[in-house]
């Protein structure tokens, strides 16, 4: 009676220390992940990349590659990278690995400590992963950034066809076209919303207004460009007042500031806005300088009729035509001179040609000289020495 007694103990013992001893087998530990630093150059510029604490994933996730041998798989989740003031670095940098042996998933994630300016770009580091005996490491590649305010320069570019100043119609609607483009080194920039435009002076304008090729956001990849187009309408009399004082052809009038926001979408809390200044110089119609030069060939050949007791209707009349074919001629000599970046100088004084004051003492001056005028001529000049 007591050998059965005594196997039943035993079994019971047994089923009892046999749960014990499989919690008291430690679980294989996650394999451990490294990023080797990033540097550009010698200087100190660079990304130190920072891990922490792996876990397990538990939602599903689309290997990339694999290395050691097909030991290890991993993936490279970068969509959630954001600024941090509290660190001054980039977080939620992370690799996903699988470990063939267990085929569990772990998420290790890093951050990353920039130093330095240096462009927004796609640097090459070293991916290294370890587990026991085995090892693996492969050379990837990831975005990396400079603190915010530590760029070297604006991530868009804006740009303008001439150097000079752009001309403006005193009335009706003007377009200034600008060239906004992505400098950066393979990365994508989104214009985050609507581009500001402020004039240097508001109340000269009875409109001025901004356009792209789409609502915003817009984005625009490496390399990649997009035309903004700026509408601009002054106030005829205001615009009038502010050309009226002569001065140089490359002199600006006023002027209006561009601002575009932007932001790389790969990193969160950062962003930025390309500001761009456009010179702009208002310029009268043709009509509107032809009806000066003859007011002021008119104005001035009365001088010389009224003053003169011998002049006749007849000869002042011959003296008036003369004088306006001289400064028609000096007035399109003038604007194929400003024209070809040179400068336009009669009188001793530096003229432009586009501008309605100018282009009515020019023809006072003319219609003062009257046959005098023909004089001023340089090849009339030379052909009367020739004589």
């Amino acid at each position: 009676m007591l050998r059965p007694i005594l196997i039943a103990g035993v079994l019971s013992c047994s089923l009892a220390t046999a749960p014990q001893q499989a919690e008291a087998q430690p679980a294989a530990l996650p394999p451990t992940v490294r990023l080797s630093a990033w540097a550009p150059d010698t200087s100190g510029t660079g990304v130190r990349f920072e891990g922490l604490a792996p876990f397990v994933e538990t939602d599903p996730v689309v290997m990339q590659d694999e290395i050691a041998n097909g030991a290890f798989e991993y993936a490279i989740d970068t969509s959630k990278i954001n600024w941090a003031t509290d660190c001054r670095c980039y977080r939620h940098y992370a690799v996903l690995v699988k470990s063939r042996a267990t085929g569990v998933v772990t998420r290790h994630k890093f951050r990353a400590l920039p130093s330095g300016s240096f462009d927004d770009q796609y640097a090459e580091v070293m991916l290294t992963i370890t587990a026991g005996a085995l090892t693996g490491d492969t050379r990837i590649a990831l975005p990396v950034a400079s603190a915010p305010g530590l760029e070297p320069r604006p991530l868009l570019e804006i740009t303008r066809m001439r150097a000079s100043p752009e001309s403006l119609s005193l009335g009706g609607l003007t377009q200034v076209r600008l060239t906004v483009k992505n400098v950066t080194k393979g990365v994508p920039v989104l214009i985050t919303s609507a581009v500001v435009i402020r004039p240097e002076t508001p109340d000269l304008w009875s409109g001025m207004g901004a356009a792209l090729s789409g609502a915003a956001p817009i984005p625009l990849p490496a390399d990649a460009s997009e035309t903004l187009t700026v509408n601009i309408q002054p106030q005829t009399w205001r615009a009038i007042e502010a050309s009226l004082v002569p001065t140089e052809a490359d002199k600006p009038h006023t002027s209006f500031h561009v601002d575009v926001p932007y932001a790389n979408p790969i990193f969160g809390n950062r962003p930025g806005s390309a500001e761009f200044t456009v010179p702009l110089r208002f310029r009268p119609s043709i009509l509107s300088l032809l009806t000066s030069l003859v007011a002021g060939v008119g104005l001035g050949s009365l001088i010389p009729l009224l003053a003169s007791k011998r002049g006749t209707v007849r000869t002042w009349g011959r003296a008036t035509v003369t004088a306006l074919v001289v400064a028609i001629i000096l007035e399109l000599v003038g604007i194929f001179l400003v024209a070809n970046n040179s400068k336009f100088v009669l009188f001793g004084f530096n003229l432009d040609p586009w501008q309605t004051l100018p282009v009515l003492l020019l023809g006072i001056a003319n219609g003062l000289l009257g046959f005098e005028a023909a004089k001023k001529l340089k090849f009339i000049q030379d052909k009367k020495a020739d004589d």
